[in-house]
């Protein structure tokens, strides 16, 4: 019985302080949300654009299948999101380099250790190819698109 309300205890704590959203062996991302990526950087270029994933945890898996367009400033170096957090499913998110690079800048690492778990950025021309995804920390993580 001890057990049991210590395991209910515990999932508990996990729930309240948003802990089991990490749960995960494997993270997915929906084409419909690389297609939305790539229109969104294309209609914002030559500035830079800023969205957030929206997803799922379901069967061990991460699954983003979705955006969340937040309102944000923007030029051709830098865009910043004003932040209108949604609910427990924001799980990182995704910005455009016109510039053509795809790699984390200083001020992009600071913004994935606030912004969640995968975290992606796609280079112009605004392809499929030319996406890609980091943890928080910056460190390049694989995601399958289906």
């Amino acid at each position: 019985m001890v057990d049991k309300i210590k395991e209910f205890f515990i999932k508990g704590m996990e729930k309240l302080f948003d802990l089991d959203k990490h749960y995960f062996n494997e993270i997915i991302i929906e084409h419909t949300v690389i297609e939305d990526v790539i229109d969104f950087a294309n209609a914002n270029h030559p500035r830079e654009f800023v969205a957030f994933f929206h997803g799922i945890i379901k069967n061990n898996k991460l699954i983003i299948n979705s955006l969340v367009y937040n309102e944000f400033k923007s030029d051709e170096g830098s865009a910043t999101p004003i932040f209108h957090f949604p609910d427990k499913s924001f799980y990182g998110s995704v910005h455009s380099h016109p510039t053509g690079s795809n790699r984390p800048s200083r001020a992009d690492l600071h913004f994935f250790r606030k912004t969640g778990i995968v975290n992606a950025i796609i280079g112009n021309p605004y392809t499929k190819e030319r996406m890609r995804f980091y943890d928080h920390e910056g460190n390049e993580i694989n995601v399958k698109i289906r």
